[in-house]
């Protein structure tokens, strides 16, 4: 059954949703070689289309490896089981990653550990940081990186 590649593929096509898809999942490092499946599965006239989609989102991971190789944080309850969330801290700040699995829009709240003085969006995905939580709405497919600093 090739279900789980054929997701893999097409949500790397969804702009950075499959690249850091695999990060939420805890992988730190990612490496694209399978671009055969993609050429089979998206055929020749879309394959440079999406190719360059894949390219994009490995671009955004490796621009923000120095943040996504740091030591984890501590565990965030996301507001519904299609948003997932992972953390990352140092000593000034606390990275929060969210990422919708989904195609269709998803608000909630995640509750934060403190209260940040400061919320810096590293990556714009439909999510803000006020009075200690984050309010979310995502749309389909979409990712937020959040610096959050005491």
């Amino acid at each position: 059954d090739d279900q789980p590649v054929r997701r893999r593929v097409r949500a790397a096509v969804d702009h950075v949703g499959g690249s850091v898809g695999h990060v939420d999942d805890g992988a730190n490092a990612l490496t694209y070689y399978s671009y055969a499946a993609m050429w089979v599965d998206w055929g020749t006239p879309e394959f440079e289309k999406n190719w360059d989609a894949v390219c994009f989102g490995a671009g955004e991971v490796k621009k923000h490896s120095e943040v996504l190789l740091k030591l984890p944080g501590p565990t965030l309850i996301p507001p519904k089981a299609s948003v997932v969330v992972r953390t990352w801290k140092d000593e000034t700040a606390l990275y929060v990653l969210l990422v919708n699995s989904r195609h269709d829009l998803v608000k909630g709240e995640v509750a934060l550990p403190f209260v940040p003085a400061k919320s810096e969006e590293l990556i714009a995905g439909g999510v803000r940081c006020a009075d200690g939580k984050l309010v979310l709405e995502m749309s389909d497919m979409a990712v937020s990186l959040l610096k959050l600093t005491r």
